[in-house]
């Protein structure tokens, strides 16, 4: 594969980009309005159980979350993308995503009474 080029040489770089976008996207994409169905787990609550989540504070709270994970992989990304050629350079990006949902599913217990 010729990794030759303005992508080849910065498709880490390209990559983050891309990541950092969807998580920092889905911070606006979920609403109250419309979180009964698109927020995972919170669809398929009964209507009592709905009541007893501070469903304005956690969603405050997911989208401090994903804007704060979204720049440390853009960020990690840039860094990485400069300073190494290697493939496995994708791992601390992946991982940084990933460990970001277990934090926030910690976290954000105060918002599920």
């Amino acid at each position: 594969m010729d990794c030759s080029g303005f992508v080849g040489q910065n498709m880490l770089l390209l990559f983050s980009i891309v990541l950092a976008a969807i998580l920092i996207g889905s911070a606006y994409i979920i609403t109250e309005k419309n979180a009964k169905y698109n927020l995972s787990g919170y669809w398929n609550l009964k209507p009592a159980d709905r009541e007893k989540v501070d469903l304005k504070g956690y969603l405050k709270h997911w989208k401090k979350c994903m804007w704060i994970t979204g720049v440390l992989i853009l960020i990690t990304g840039t860094i990485l993308n400069f300073t190494t050629e290697s493939p496995a350079a994708i791992f601390p990006l992946l991982a940084i995503a990933i460990l970001s949902f277990p934090i926030l599913i910690v976290s954000s217990r105060r918002y599920w009474k």
